[in-house]
C-alpha cells in the first residue's frame, strides 16, 4: 500500500464531514440536501424540513434504488417540489447518495436547468474528495511524527 493512500476514517465519518461543510453554506430558506450513507444513517440540512418532506408514504429507498440501477442523477418530484439525487463518491469510492429538494421548482424546471443541477451535485463529491485527501495528509503527517519521536536520533 502506498503511504499516501492511508484508509485514515470510515464512509460514515466522511459524510458527516461533508455535510457540516456542505450545509454551513447554505442560506437558511435555501434547500433542504441530505447527504445518506446507504446503510440507513443520514444527514439533513434541516431535520424539520426533512421530517416533513420525507414521511412514510416518500420514502428514499425508492430514489436511492433508481440511482443503484443506473439512473445518476435521478430527478423526481415530492408534493410540487423537485428532487435530485446523486451518487456521493471519492476518489477512494462510494460514500454513499446526496438528495437536494429545490423547494419552487418542478420536475419539468429541474430537468432545464441539468447542467447546473449536475454541477452542485459534483461539487459536493469534490468537496467529499478534498475532505478524504486531507484527512489522508494529517493522517500521514500523524504517522511521520509520531515514527520520529521513537526513532534514535542520528549523530555523527
Amino acid at each position: 500500500m502506498d503511504t499516501y493512500e492511508v484508509e485514515c476514517m470510515t464512509p460514515w465519518m466522511l459524510n458527516q464531514q461533508i455535510a457540516s461543510v456542505v450545509f454551513s453554506c447554505l442560506p437558511e430558506d435555501g434547500p433542504l440536501a441530505v447527504i445518506l450513507d446507504g446503510h440507513g444513517q443520514y444527514w439533513p440540512s434541516d431535520a424539520a424540513k426533512y421530517s416533513a418532506m420525507f414521511s412514510q408514504s416518500h420514502s428514499l429507498e425508492g430514489i436511492i434504488a433508481r440511482i443503484d440501477d443506473g439512473a445518476d442523477p435521478v430527478i423526481g418530484d415530492i408534493d410540487g417540489t423537485a428532487i435530485v439525487a446523486s451518487e456521493l463518491v471519492t476518489k477512494n469510492g462510494h460514500c454513499g447518495y446526496v438528495v437536494i429538494a429545490l423547494d419552487g421548482y418542478t420536475q419539468e424546471s429541474a430537468v432545464e436547468n441539468i447542467d447546473l443541477v449536475d454541477t452542485i451535485l459534483s461539487l459536493m463529491s469534490l468537496v467529499g474528495g478534498l475532505i478524504e485527501k486531507a484527512n489522508q495528509m494529517q493522517a500521514v503527517q500523524m504517522k511521520n511524527l509520531n515514527y520520529s519521536r521513537y526513532s534514535e536520533p542520528c549523530f555523527n
